[in-house]
């Protein structure tokens, strides 16, 4: 069986701590596709639930989420970093800009981002107005708002389908 201790995640993860911790959920997500594979799939689910507490563990120490990604789609680690209220710090990429509703931090540069870490570290206030902002994000992309949002959605397309031309 595999092994980890987490208790140095909890205490300050360093790069070399979040690769170990990346490289054992890696090893975990590839034997759950393997219990899964030869119908065990109540050993699957324990080894995916023990990836979902190690991911919480390093958001949890985080205190922003930096991505300066040139290229994203809708990345879960920013679903992920909302869910537990870190601001975020990201690309100035067009793409957030729809679906972040601006609120969060951006840049273009490096100069740039070391500048919105350093507000983000010296300026407490800033710091709670963006994970305030996170935690809206969190709010709009909730399993019970998108579910209201796709029922509306549906019921408007039934309603203008059955309305008299």
């Amino acid at each position: 069986q595999l092994k980890g201790d987490y208790n140095a995640v909890v205490d300050g993860a360093t790069k070399l701590l979040y690769r170990h911790v990346s490289n054992y959920n890696s090893v975990l997500y590839l034997r759950a596709l393997a219990y899964f594979k030869s119908g065990n799939s109540d050993a699957a689910v324990a080894d995916l639930e023990k990836i979902h507490n190690n991911m919480n563990d390093i958001y949890n120490i985080a205190n922003v989420l930096f991505m300066p990604s040139y290229n994203e789609l809708f990345p879960m680690s920013i679903l992920e970093a909302i869910n537990s209220q870190k601001p975020l710090l990201l690309r100035n990429l067009e793409l957030y800009k729809d679906i972040l509703f601006e609120k969060y931090l951006s840049s273009d540069d490096n100069a740039g981002f070391i500048k919105q870490l350093k507000l983000l570290k010296d300026d407490s206030g800033i710091y709670e107005k963006y994970s305030h902002y996170s935690q809206e994000i969190s709010e709009y992309y909730s399993k019970e708002h998108v579910r209201d949002m796709w029922k509306e959605f549906y019921l408007d397309i039934v309603h203008k389908k059955n309305k008299p031309s």
